[in-house]
């Protein structure tokens, strides 16, 4: 993933973070202090893949004056696709394809944590929103 410096006369990448392979999704908190990005990783490849995974991931970044970092990860659903934040920020919701569930997380500080909590859902989620 590229950080991209917006404010300049033009774009300009300025870092790189390593979040893993294939990010799908990503929501900025409501505060601006953190960002989650769903990782599919290589849960949507066939299972004889060299590069198969049975599950995805959730990568949480910290946003500071001085860059982002990714500080906290956690194990996710199969085919993560649609993230987004709580209102308050406290917890993120992760859509996983496959598994057709919601998974909830708790920020905490810049940790991560998957509550091992599912929402079951009558079909494939692709997309969430908030606001």
């Amino acid at each position: 993933m590229s950080e991209i410096r917006a404010d300049a006369a033009r774009p300009l990448v300025i870092d790189h973070i390593g979040i893993g392979d294939t990010p799908e999704a990503l929501a900025i908190a409501p505060d601006g202090r953190h960002a989650v990005v769903s990782v599919v990783r290589g849960a949507s490849a066939p299972h004889s893949a060299p590069g198969y995974t049975p599950t995805g991931a959730v990568a949480l970044l910290s946003i500071d004056p001085d860059g982002v970092r990714r500080v906290s990860k956690a194990e996710a659903g199969a085919v993560t696709q649609g993230i987004v934040f709580s209102p308050s920020g406290t917890y993120v919701y992760v859509g996983n394809y496959l598994d057709r569930t919601i998974g909830v997380y708790r920020v905490s500080g810049d940790t991560l944590t998957d509550t091992g909590y599912r929402l079951n859902l009558p079909g494939q989620p692709a997309s969430l929103g908030g606001r």
